[in-house]
């Protein structure tokens, strides 16, 4: 009596739709944890020393892989100084579809003087870090990019 699921009495033909299953399987595993490594570029402030009112301009390089964000994304922008823990809201500004943006800001009046930050928030930003850090840790960076704010 032949049995009927003796992987030894397989034909070619299954062995190739295992091999074919297993290796998509780990295709889709090796798609997904690349895109757990893929960020959007580093924000930079230009210039990277201004005076309260000057006006700032922040760029960011888009996603190194193929990762998207849909048509009419936004990022919010925030000013951060120092150490605060404060943030003044600077308003949302559109980013492309490959994660890049380029906006222009205006330093707060009641900027002090030394190091601060434009931090952005909002669409996705949380979901893309969400590998590196949980909300409100101290031990996490920000999406941001650092000022000098002069007298």
């Amino acid at each position: 009596m032949r049995r009927r699921y003796d992987p030894r009495r397989w034909s070619a033909g299954w062995w190739v739709a295992i091999a074919v299953v297993v290796l998509a399987g780990f295709l889709v595993v090796d798609r997904a944890a690349k895109g757990t490594d893929c960020f959007p570029g580093a924000p930079r402030a230009r210039p990277g020393t201004a005076a309260p009112g000057d006006t700032v301009r922040i760029t960011a390089a888009g996603f190194p892989c193929d990762r998207r964000y849909h048509r009419d994304a936004f990022y919010g922008l925030e000013f951060r100084a120092g150490n605060a823990t404060e943030t003044v809201d600077l308003g949302m500004h559109p980013v492309a579809t490959d994660g890049s943006f380029d906006a222009e800001v205006t330093v707060p009046e009641d900027a002090p003087a030394g190091a601060g930050a434009f931090v952005v928030t909002g669409f996705d930003i949380r979901d893309v870090f969400a590998e590196l850090c949980d909300l409100g840790s101290t031990g996490c960076a920000p999406y941001a990019a650092g000022i000098t704010v002069r007298d």
